[in-house]
């Protein structure tokens, strides 16, 4: 998501067979984690997904231009660009903020 002033945030569900609803995390692009309530909704029915936070996590924009992606993260794969798409400054430390 791009605000207005050109700030860039990501909002990240992960699911897993584990976890099926997965879980979320909102970080500023190349930035840091943003603590805040989101939430999640996975339909596996409908084949859909809802994260929604509230406006004053990411400073109360007035709009927000959003895109959306689905990447598929195989650890065998040794894929680095999910964890530099997350901003991690060390693509080979692979641990993971506080997820709800």
């Amino acid at each position: 998501m791009r605000d207005e002033d050109g700030k860039i945030y990501v909002a990240v569900l992960n699911i897993k067979p584990e976890v099926p609803q997965g879980r979320v995390w909102l970080v500023k692009w190349l930035g840091n984690y943003i603590d805040c309530n989101i939430f999640r909704k996975v339909d596996y029915e409908l084949e859909t997904v809802k994260v929604s936070f509230p406006r004053h996590c990411i400073g109360n924009p007035q709009s927000l231009q959003f895109r959306s992606w689905v990447s598929r993260y195989r650890p065998e794969s040794n894929d680095q660009n999910l964890w530099m798409a997350l901003g991690r400054v060390n693509a080979n430390e692979r641990t993971f903020p506080r997820m709800i």
